[in-house]
């Protein structure tokens, strides 16, 4: 891939893709709590489903600190957990790289992912004749479906699937970014 870019005459800008849910209520409560700090009795806690929700962040990092803030960042959100009042509240706080997505889901389909990578070639283009946007993906299925793989093509975005057990060298999004979230 570095030789095809070189001998076109463009660097390479290696874009690492990754998503991860982000959960309101990280692990659901159940069994026996005691709060030491509380001069109640232990309680039973029951698992409270009605508080769950969840995000999906889909991020993109590069190698290339001037483009880096340029890169879209993505929040899917489902009906109940974006609601649209509160979207119409965040819009005006929202930096111009952040994408808030409210569908059925929060789950990233093949659909959602095509318009992100319309994003992320937006985000850019003004480097598309002196970089070749090389993406680097987990082994999604939404990924490497037929789909997207067009919708890559004519965009011309190089696509390059992390194998498995490689994640701790080759996606920066799970290893430096989302493990933050996790801790």
């Amino acid at each position: 891939m570095e030789e095809q870019a070189r001998l076109a005459g463009k660097k390479v800008l290696r874009v690492n893709c990754d998503e991860t849910n982000l959960q309101r209520k990280q692990r659901p409560v159940k069994g026996l709590v005691v709060d030491p700090a509380a001069a109640r009795m232990p309680q039973l806690v029951k698992d409270d489903m009605s508080r769950l929700g969840s995000l999906t962040h889909l991020a993109f990092i590069c190698d290339d600190s001037s483009i880096q803030p340029l890169l879209p960042q993505v929040i899917v959100g489902n009906e109940a957990t974006l609601r649209k009042r509160d979207l119409a509240l965040l819009k005006p706080d929202v930096p111009g790289n952040v994408y808030l997505v409210r569908q059925k889901s929060s789950w990233v389909d093949s659909a959602l992912f095509i318009a992100v990578l319309k994003w992320l070639r937006q985000a850019t283009k003004k480097y598309e004749m002196t970089h070749q946007v090389v993406l680097l993906v987990d082994g999604a299925g939404h990924h490497f479906c037929e789909d997207v793989l067009y919708a890559m093509r004519r965009l011309n975005l190089w696509l390059c699937m992390v194998p498995r057990k490689l994640t701790w060298l080759l996606q920066p999004c799970d290893t430096h970014v989302f493990r933050r979230y996790k801790a």
